[in-house]
């Protein structure tokens, strides 16, 4: 194991970022990472959870002002690095660089678009759960996709009130399968459909879960999701193979589902809304993995009260069947049951443990 010291307060006393840096000292001092020996790796992760921490600030106040921060903290070429020296330098910026450049495009133009015509609308995947740390885009990597789910205002949408001419563009799906789900939504209220676009200015894909308040309330509401059912329209074929998910202890199970051909063009994928499993005479209850989408975070950038108040009750069934995993001694959390689960930093955790119980109301 290779330890590497640093010494971070010139960088962090630097006028140029003292907000966001602030934040990063804060975070580093309490976990002794400043003037001591620490292995890269924890101390990449560290930096990068204490820049996500600040960019949780963007709630009270502009997050492109808080984007322009973290950029100016996370340059390169910023004086503030001069005579800075750690291996683990280059390879951070290059993972927090793509996120701002996201996070950028995603806060100046895209969501006030969106607003529009959606009532909701929730980041998910690698940008959710390790915004600063685990979304790809160096020159080494493929660019990981900005992934939203979208909850549709009763009035509709159109396909162009998603795109952006000259920038974002449905240049990789087939539109037809869109405009046909839209107008069999009368029909199946509770469908959901993936539709796939691509930001060719910035070079990452959109990937877009969209759905009716009626298909949103359909796969959180799990009392009895063992008779109901909840199905996607994708363009992904799983041929039958295992799928392997986690329930609220990390314990794995193989999914139940089923596959088709959709009616809009492309696949469907068809789950239970909620399973069980009988552990030690015990009835435990697992959720779908739709609902998983929305975990651990949730991570909302706007949301109606009627979303809001379906989120709360999600949280506080999950808090329900939590109590059966400890009733037979296993160990319940809120980040388990992503499929990621494994990448999640121990400093991460915490915080999405504290932040479930404040939705909870138990903090």
């Amino acid at each position: 194991m290779t330890n590497t010291r640093f010494d971070l307060w010139p960088a962090i006393n630097h006028p140029a970022t003292l907000q966001v840096s602030r934040s990063i000292a804060s975070m580093w001092s309490a976990h002794n990472i400043v003037h001591a020996d620490q292995e890269p790796a924890l101390a990449m992760d560290l930096a990068s959870f204490a820049i996500d921490q600040y960019w949780d600030k963007r709630f009270q106040t502009d997050p492109m002002e808080l984007l322009d921060h973290i950029a100016a903290f996370c340059s390169k070429e910023s004086e503030i690095w001069r005579e800075f020296e750690w291996a683990g330098l280059s390879p951070l910026l290059e993972r927090i660089r793509p996120t701002v450049k996201v996070l950028r495009f995603l806060y100046e133009s895209y969501l006030p678009q969106l607003q529009r015509r959606f009532s909701s609308c929730f980041v998910v995947g690698s940008l959710s759960y390790g915004r600063f740390y685990s979304f790809r885009g160096n020159e080494h990597e493929k660019p990981s996709d900005l992934d939203l789910f979208l909850v549709m205002n009763e009035g509709g949408f159109g396909r162009a009130d998603i795109l952006q001419p000259g920038i974002l563009e449905d240049s990789i799906d087939e539109p037809r399968r869109l405009d046909k789900f839209l107008r069999g939504l009368n029909e199946r209220p509770t469908d959901l459909m993936n539709y796939k676009l691509f930001n060719s200015r910035d070079g990452f894909g959109v990937s877009l879960t969209i759905c009716t308040e009626d298909g949103l309330r359909n796969i959180l509401e799990f009392g009895d999701g063992e008779h109901r059912s909840t199905t996607l329209h994708w363009n992904t074929c799983l041929h039958g193979r295992s799928v392997r998910r986690f329930d609220l202890a990390g314990r794995p199970y193989t999914v139940r589902y089923r596959e088709g051909e959709s009616d809009f063009g492309g696949t469907t994928l068809t789950l239970p809304v909620a399973t069980t499993e009988i552990f030690k005479g015990q009835q435990l209850r697992r959720f779908n993995g739709f609902a998983e989408m929305l975990t651990p975070r949730f991570d909302w950038t706007f949301q109606s009260e009627k979303v809001r108040a379906l989120i709360l009750s999600f949280v506080r069934q999950i808090e329900d069947i939590s109590r059966d995993f400890v009733k037979v001694g296993l160990t319940p959390h809120i980040c388990n049951v992503h499929c990621r689960h494994d990448r999640f930093s121990h400093q991460f955790r915490d915080r999405m443990a504290s932040q479930f119980n404040n939705l909870n109301g138990l903090t």
